[in-house]
């Protein structure tokens, strides 16, 4: 198409008023674009900000589904200040279901745009932990690759909470492509020496969901992928059933080739300690003077007053730990003792004796305050697992207090900690206890035991 001036040097004088016309069109059309151009923001600030209210008034009110809405039209502006007002108002709400709601919500932004590529940028860079957490769990759901990279990247995170949500985020992707990387992070917490942490651990559960395979150490892992990862496909459950029962049986028969050494790893009535840095809650109330039969085929001395034998065990699990862990104890009937107030101690010889002699003070008194023991629990620096014996429900004053209460109440405290909470109870006691003690582990990561 020939270029037309807007005003040519040589012009028939007809001429004049559509090039006029013309001309005008055109400032006009600037004009509209400059404006739109100026107002675009402004307008979307408004938007950010009146949605910030109705997010906000939904929260307060616990309406799941005005939460949604809100955050399903902050989504749609696909802009960084809708993503920073998310995080702020929806993200660290203090309300664990509100919370999952924004973000379930969030996944929904699009593949490429502002939004994603904010959330991707804190995911990496936010100096709060809790939001890098959180946004691990809504970029643990979406399939582009910045995404991935981004979840990938906290397994090395400093802050132990944030790589266990990257531990669960990789395996809920399923990607093997995540397997060398795992390698390196958990050789990474070896060299620190935390090779028994809950993260350390974690990353070998996460590799196991990946590949089928179980080894302890990240050389032995090492191995593994330089042999099989060029082209490694995920063995079927029948193939995995098949391979187990051969290597069983090798071992019966003493012709395995590799001979795979297990870590020695703390147990408490059997069950292990996950983690390097453990709490261990003990019941103390007047119930656990209670006796009780025992089993045939069960072989014991002395006494089966259930104070008994949780002090038998204390003490004989202390004497075991070993010197790269950290711990306490806290006793709780209708009072909370504890042995070394807000600190974990080190494994050593003299804080063993001083906890053997904390336990051998146990005297079965008073009534269960279990939500106060639990309190006390989380007010420990850098605990990662909590091990809670009781033989009893939760009471105060003679009444049995509001158990759904305590579990949301260790929901909200637990959301950006995830300790891991292993319970035990006594078989003959499960009437008082009901559901609690199960309840309490399953959603936080643990397991329930009952002792006979």
């Amino acid at each position: 198409m020939p270029r037309f001036p807007l005003f040519p040097r040589r012009m028939p004088l007809a001429a004049w008023p559509l090039v006029t016309a013309q001309a005008k069109i055109v400032r006009s059309l600037a004009v509209i674009a400059v404006i739109a151009l100026l107002a675009a923001p402004t307008e979307a600030a408004a938007s950010v900000d009146a949605l910030r209210s109705s997010l906000a008034a939904a929260i307060r009110d616990k309406d799941p589904s005005a939460v949604r809405d809100a955050v399903d039209e902050l989504v749609r502006l696909d802009t960084e200040a809708a993503v920073d007002m998310l995080i702020e108002v929806g993200l660290l709400c203090d309300s664990p279901r509100m919370e999952e709601i924004v973000r379930d919500t969030m996944r929904g932004m699009k593949k490429k745009g502002a939004a994603i590529a904010r959330a991707i940028h804190h995911c990496n860079e936010h100096k709060d932990p809790r939001v890098r957490d959180q946004l691990v769990h809504v970029l643990a759901y979406r399939r582009n690759t910045d995404a991935y990279k981004a979840v990938l990247t906290r397994i090395f995170d400093p802050v132990d909470s944030v790589a266990l949500s990257a531990c669960d985020a990789l395996a809920l992707k399923g990607h093997v492509g995540s397997v060398k990387h795992l390698i390196r992070a958990l050789k990474l917490r070896e060299d620190e020496g935390k090779k028994n942490s809950q993260v350390a651990n974690a990353i070998r559960r996460t590799l196991t969901d990946l590949t089928t395979y179980r080894f302890d150490s990240s050389a032995d892992w090492t191995i593994f992928w330089d042999a099989h990862g060029p082209g490694f496909k995920k063995p079927t459950k029948e193939e995995v059933r098949k391979r187990e029962a051969e290597e069983l049986e090798e071992e019966r028969r003493g012709t395995g080739v590799v001979v795979k050494k297990k870590r020695r790893v703390p147990q408490f009535f059997g069950q292990e300690v996950p983690s390097q840095r453990v709490v261990f809650v003990l019941d103390t109330s007047m119930s656990m003077r209670d006796k009780d039969p025992i089993p045939t085929d069960v072989k014991v001395s002395g006494p089966r007053m259930r104070i008994r034998r949780v002090q038998q065990e204390l003490k004989r699990i202390i004497s075991a730990m070993p010197s790269d862990t950290e711990f306490t104890v806290i006793a709780f009937s209708n009072k909370v003792r504890t042995l070394s107030g807000t600190q974990l101690l080190p494994a050593n010889n003299a804080n063993k004796q001083k906890a053997r002699k904390f336990v051998e003070k146990f005297r079965a008194d008073g009534e269960t305050y279990t939500d106060e023991a639990l309190e006390a629990a989380f007010k420990v620096r850098d605990a990662r697992t909590i091990i809670l014996l009781s033989d009893g429900a939760p009471v105060r004053n003679t009444v049995v207090m509001d158990v759904p209460k305590i579990l949301r109440w260790v929901d909200r405290a637990n959301r950006f900690r995830h300790i891991q909470i292993n319970t035990v109870g006594f078989r003959g006691a499960r009437a008082q206890t009901g559901d609690f003690l199960s309840e309490l582990a399953y959603r936080n990561n643990g397991q329930y035991l009952e002792l006979p």
